[in-house]
C-alpha cells in the first residue's frame, strides 16, 4: 500500500466512492515504480470503499474486542503495559454517533479500567495504543461493560442492540510506574551499623 491509501481510504465511509490525487510523497515518491509509474509522479486513484473489517485486538482472538485506527500517533519504542498510568479521553458512541456518554479526560492505572467504568476491554486496546492514536474500540460479550456499569453510567440495558458499543480512545500520555521492593534484611543491617 502507498502512504496516500493509507490516509484517503481512512476518511471514506462505507459506500463512498472519492477521487484521490495523490502527490509523489504520498505515492511512489523520488523512485517510482518503473517501468510503468516513473520517478515524481502525481497519481490520481477512483476508489469506492466497499467494505473494511476492523482489527480484532481481543486476548483470545475471538473478535470481543477490535479497533479501528482513526489516527495514529507518532511510534514508540515504549509500550503501554499494566501498572502504566495512562491519561486517556474516552466517550461511547452509540447510532449515527451519537454521545451516549462522555468520560472526559481519564487518569487510570491499566489493568483498573472497571474502576472508572470503562469495559474491561479498554486495558487491552490501551496497551495496544501509541501516545496520540485516536482508536474506534468496540467491546461486546467479556470484553464490554457490565449490567452494573451501565447502571451507574445511565445507560440503557439493550444499547448494544442492534449496534455496537464504541468508544473514541485518544491516549493523551502514559508513565511506567515504578516497583520498589524492600530487601528488609539489608535494611536491618544498615540500621545496626548506623548506616
Amino acid at each position: 500500500m502507498i502512504k496516500g491509501w493509507d490516509e484517503g481510504v481512512k476518511t471514506m465511509k462505507k459506500g463512498e466512492r472519492a477521487i484521490f490525487t495523490l502527490s509523489a510523497e504520498y505515492a511512489y515518491g523520488e523512485a517510482g515504480s518503473p517501468p510503468k509509474i516513473p520517478a515524481n509522479a502525481t497519481l490520481i486513484f477512483d476508489i469506492e470503499l466497499l467494505s473494511w473489517k476492523a482489527e480484532d485486538i481481543s486476548d483470545d482472538g475471538d473478535g470481543t474486542l477490535t479497533r479501528t485506527v482513526v489516527k495514529k500517533g507518532p511510534e514508540s519504542w515504549t509500550k503501554v503495559i499494566d501498572a502504566c498510568q495512562a491519561t486517556i479521553k474516552c466517550k461511547i458512541l452509540g447510532e449515527k454517533s451519537a454521545v451516549l456518554h462522555d468520560y472526559g479526560k481519564v487518569v487510570m492505572e491499566v489493568g483498573e479500567a472497571e474502576l472508572h467504568n470503562l469495559p474491561v476491554g479498554i486495558n487491552t486496546a490501551v496497551k495496544k495504543m501509541h501516545r496520540s492514536d485516536v482508536c474506534h474500540i468496540t467491546c461486546t460479550g467479556k470484553n464490554d461493560l457490565t449490567a452494573e456499569q451501565k447502571k451507574i453510567l445511565k445507560l440503557p440495558e439493550n444499547v448494544i442492540l442492534p449496534k455496537k458499543i464504541y468508544e473514541i480512545l485518544y491516549l493523551l500520555c502514559y508513565r511506567k510506574s515504578i516497583a520498589l521492593s524492600l530487601n528488609f534484611a539489608n535494611l536491618k543491617r544498615c540500621k545496626k551499623h548506623g548506616k
